[in-house]
């Protein structure tokens, strides 16, 4: 019985290493350009949706990614990590994970995803494997090197543009890669995850960033405000543009690249994409200010999700219901389904 409880405990440790509760979206992602390159191709998405063995491949191959990049995360913050004496230790600083492990699951993981990448160039040409692979580069790159640059969180911008990319490759190439649907849903991807971890990582790790030397963009910004007396009052000004290209960058595929065919849908839509970004200010905006840390990390919460349905707002009308609910809901109920499991909360842990 004591070893059958020590097993779980120690399961549980891996999967908080790498950060489950978010590899719902992660898995999405590749599965999203796919979808935007076969529209460009002129492809019904319900029937690209449903195509075996690609979107499965598709979806194990973004959780495979997911789980490379957070646990390679882990490892290279591991020191900055030691010294979040603010919330319940992670797995490596608490020495629940050995180093050597959680390098072997790294690997492993980075391993399965280039070859499940491969195994899908089989159905057009190698692009979809050498935008995995550059994905992968500016992952650990950003790992490793992010946190030293005001700014570096444009390295991991990088790797998620260019993995949602590696999914329009397996769709269709490097024509499915380039096209303007993939590009462009890869740029409001880049978008949104640069903010998530600049503004919002950022915040919810300035203190223990700064205690390790870290160079971030909150922690500039917050050292220019707090010339003014106001260190986060800057953040609220510097957020807008990041925001305001979020939007431009929507309303361009709902307008025009990914434009429904049933004209009404198309004012709707981009009244929806105008209200999330709306919604999605306030929540960062409440996040910085309210002064306990469980409601600013709830705030970044209700910013992700409002996020990620800006993502997926282009295919509405596009594909069925049932697919564009899977699309979303999938992700939100891994998100909260996890949390409960491993953090005891339905809410975002502080991870």
């Amino acid at each position: 019985m004591g070893a059958g409880r020590s097993g779980r405990v120690a399961a549980r440790d891996y999967l908080r290493l790498a950060r489950l509760q978010t590899s719902g979206v992660s898995a999405v992602a590749p599965v999203v350009g796919y979808l935007a390159a076969w529209h460009a191709a002129g492809r019904p998405l319900d029937e690209a949706v449903r195509d075996l063995p690609a979107v499965p491949l598709l979806l194990a191959f973004g959780f495979a990614a997911h789980v490379f990049g957070f646990v390679h995360n882990e490892i290279a913050d591991r020191e900055a990590d030691a010294k979040a004496a603010y919330r319940r230790p992670k797995p490596l600083p608490a020495g629940k994970v050995t180093l050597r492990r959680a390098w072997a699951l790294a690997v492993g993981s980075l391993a399965v995803g280039l070859v499940l990448a491969a195994w899908l160039t089989l159905r057009s040409d190698a692009s979809a494997f050498a935008l995995a692979l550059a994905s992968a580069g500016f992952a650990a790159l950003y790992n490793t090197k992010g946190k030293d640059i005001v700014g570096g969180d444009a390295l991991l911008s990088a790797s998620i543009a260019l993995f949602v990319l590696a999914g329009g490759g397996a769709a269709t190439g490097f024509q499915g890669a380039a096209s303007p649907p993939a590009v462009a849903l890869a740029a409001l991807c880049a978008l949104i995850i640069f903010f998530n971890n600049a503004f919002e990582g950022g915040f919810k790790d300035h203190a223990s960033d700064l205690a390790a030397g870290k160079r971030t963009l909150v922690l500039s910004i917050r050292e220019r405000g707090s010339r003014y007396d106001s260190p986060d009052g800057l953040l609220v000004f510097a957020q807008m543009p990041v925001h305001a290209a979020m939007l431009a960058v929507a309303l361009l595929l709902i307008l025009g690249a990914m434009a429904a065919p049933e004209a009404m849908w198309n004012p709707v839509r981009a009244l929806l994409a105008l209200s999330l970004v709306v919604m999605m200010v306030r929540f960062y905006n409440r996040g910085i200010a309210v002064q306990d840390r469980a409601q600013s990390l709830a705030f970044f919460a209700r910013h992700e999700g409002a996020a990620l349905l800006l993502l997926l707002l282009p295919f509405l009308g596009l594909v069925g219901p049932g697919v564009f609910a899977a699309l979303f809901f999938g992700p939100m109920v891994l998100f909260v389904g996890i949390n409960k499991s491993l953090h005891g909360t339905l809410a975002a842990p502080d991870v």
